[in-house]
């Protein structure tokens, strides 16, 4: 064990999401906390929401339209100003403190009065999200994006390391906002995991899961259209929609809104085949745990999704990611449960071995220890 000792900061939803993260650096270190920045509901954003509504541009109340207005305060120049300023107050409180180490760049760690060393552990860049996914940029004034992407950039440029879940944002970290490459380092990213699942179990269940809970997104008309023509060859095919807040009606289909992890892992162990057609994410939870249960991957070409899975060894991409080819691959996979089995057990050992918290933590403390940050 090192005798650095770690703040890790973020939002507490991210904290409590990257838990296991903390947990495996706390191994190495001699001392990791964890240090929530949260502001809560505050008078600006009360503000902000009744401009908006008085504008019109809130209307109709729904909570669609609640939740856009709200990403939209969080993402102001000003709110990204406010949060570093909150968190580097935060910091400068604690006694022991040599590194910091903050989840996603929704702000900055340190300002100039409080110059501390730190690093970022981001999935995305904005840039990324503009691009690919723009209504999870929803900035209303091009100068408002530009400015973000400024302060975005200077934090990324001030770190000692940005460590990026992808290659994909590695490249956009150091494209987009000109960070220095011997700085940022791709160390991956897990799940929540059970203990990895058996090389003995069983395929040939012809069924096929989905995480339904950002539909549009995660390429959900792509994953119902290919079910249509996997059961014209296999009329007894069945998937499983997980996290899908909305009903569907449609021959084998079954959506559920929710399941507890141990149900969840129990599903998985009894699934063949995993969907994920996203347009846009980076690494999910739910694709490497599905893996880390046996099942097979077939995901899009997307961004960072490509980087999970070997073509062909431990899973497939399929490029472009249309109905006809993902059906294609699934049906290839049905009717050879020896191949299943092939690429279902690498894909669980490319989790043992790369794709878990033990390793990225390692990743992590190996590149700050080459440069004694820690």
């Amino acid at each position: 064990m090192g005798d650095g000792r770690l703040l890790v900061v973020g939002d507490p939803f991210f904290l409590s999401r990257h838990r296991p993260l903390t947990e495996a650096l706390a191994k190495r270190l001699a001392m990791v906390r964890e240090v929530p920045i949260a502001e809560g509901r505050t008078l600006r954003e009360a503000a902000f929401l009744a401009r908006r509504f008085a504008s019109g541009r809130l209307w109709p109340l729904t909570r669609e339209n609640l939740s856009d207005a709200r990403q939209r305060f969080r993402k102001l120049p000003s709110s990204f100003d406010r949060i570093s300023r909150l968190t580097a107050r935060t910091i400068a409180k604690e006694r022991e403190r040599e590194f910091v180490l903050q989840l996603f760049t929704m702000s900055s760690p340190v300002t100039a009065d409080t110059p501390l060393p730190y690093a970022h552990y981001i999935d995305m860049t904005m840039a990324q999200v503009r691009r690919a996914w723009p209504r999870w940029a929803p900035f209303d004034r091009a100068r408002d994006y530009d400015a973000w992407i400024a302060r975005e950039g200077g934090s990324y440029r001030g770190a000692a390391r940005v460590f990026t879940f992808s290659e994909a944002a590695r490249r956009s970290v150091i494209g987009d906002y000109g960070a220095d490459p011997n700085r940022v380092v791709v160390v991956g990213a897990a799940g929540t995991f059970r203990e990895a699942g058996s090389s003995t179990r069983n395929y040939g269940s012809r069924t096929i899961v989905f995480n339904g809970s950002e539909f549009d997104r995660k390429g959900g008309d792509r994953v119902l259209a290919a079910l249509r023509i996997v059961r014209e060859r296999f009329p007894d095919a069945t998937l499983t929609i997980v996290a899908h807040s909305g009903t569907i009606v449609e021959p084998g289909v079954r959506s559920l809104a929710s399941l507890p992890r141990d149900q969840l892992f129990d599903l998985f162990d009894r699934t063949d085949v995993l969907l994920a057609p996203t347009r846009h994410d980076a690494f999910p939870g739910f694709v490497l745990e599905a893996m880390s249960r046996g099942v097979v991957a077939v995901l899009s070409d997307a961004e960072a999704m490509c980087e999970i899975v070997s073509d062909g060894r431990d899973g497939y991409v399929v490029s472009p990611p249309t109905p006809e080819l993902l059906a294609a691959r699934v049906i290839e996979l049905f009717e050879n449960p020896g191949l299943m089995r092939t690429l279902g057990t690498a894909g669980r050992d490319r989790i043992v071995r790369e794709w878990n918290w033990d390793a990225v933590a390692t990743r992590m403390i190996d590149s700050l220890a080459r440069d004694g940050l820690v």
